[in-house]
């Protein structure tokens, strides 16, 4: 039986977006980063191969995180996998 392991939200430093936009780190569609250290969580999608742009679901205000919008980019990263740089969806 394959064991579920939580992983704590992640900072995306500069050093460390560098190394997403090389391919040299991958993280999981989904995951919870944080763009600042002020800022709150967003919820990772992907990054491109064209213009290696870093795509995340960040907080809506008052309605807090919407799932809808997750749910939104996660598919355009589902139907277009030879758009965006390693990972599974």
């Amino acid at each position: 039986m394959m064991q579920t392991m939580y992983v704590p939200t992640i900072l995306l430093t500069p050093n460390l977006r560098a190394q997403i936009r090389r391919g040299e780190v991958v993280l999981k569609c989904g995951q919870w980063v944080r763009t600042h250290p002020s800022s709150r969580p967003s919820r990772w999608i992907g990054v491109t191969r064209c213009g290696r742009s870093l795509w995340a679901a960040h907080y809506q205000g008052p309605g807090g995180h919407q799932t809808s919008q997750f749910i939104s980019l996660a598919q355009v990263r589902r139907d277009n996998p030879q758009d965006f740089i390693g990972g599974q969806s």
